[in-house]
């Protein structure tokens, strides 16, 4: 009441999205709009000439797929990145598996081995869930934004536990090996 007194409230509707002066209400018009934005605001386009110069470099090169998979990001994953991933992990909203950080960090130690065990059987096979190869993006209104428009949109992605927690250490291996280089 008192932020409405002074001017500063305004109403927690979520208003359509406005492109080009136009509203768009229908929900399939407006999520078609939001990936083609996203699309383009993610396409080469936007590279600096820098870049496109060296990315067009780099693809004429032939890559070499022979492999004895020996690589250090092909190592299953030790206990020590799963106890240390899970511990730095921040107590976030759940994923679409519901699984919260809190439930993860207070696991007993045979709990812990088995979802170790998994994780690394997964890791071994290849057979990864459907449901980790989908990820949920939601638009959010920057929070001094009153209009929302394409641009004052951030994308946040959210994953189920294995993209959000396991694969950071997936990141962290290929960053060693590609990094180094």
């Amino acid at each position: 009441m008192v932020r409405k007194l002074a001017g500063k409230y305004h109403s927690g509707d979520i208003p359509h999205l406005e492109v080009n002066n136009n509203k768009i209400t229908d929900i399939e018009d407006i999520s078609n709009e939001l990936a083609h934005t996203f699309s383009d605001n993610s396409s080469s386009h936007n590279y600096s000439v820098r870049f496109q110069s060296f990315r067009s470099q780099a693809e004429t090169q032939h890559l070499r797929f022979k492999s004895k998979n020996n690589e250090s990001y092909n190592n299953p994953f030790s206990t020590e990145e799963l106890t240390d991933t899970i511990s730095k992990a921040h107590d976030t909203a759940v994923g679409p598996d519901e699984i919260h950080y809190q439930m993860l960090k207070h696991l007993p130690n045979e709990a812990l081995q088995t979802l170790f065990g998994a994780l690394n059987a997964i890791w071994y096979s290849g057979n990864f869930p459907d449901s980790w190869c989908t990820s949920t993006v939601i638009p959010v209104p920057k929070t001094w934004q009153r209009q929302i428009g394409l641009i004052q949109l951030s994308p946040y992605c959210f994953n189920q536990l294995y993209m959000q927690n396991y694969g950071k250490d997936d990141q962290r291996q290929a960053s060693m090996v590609f990094g180094a280089k």
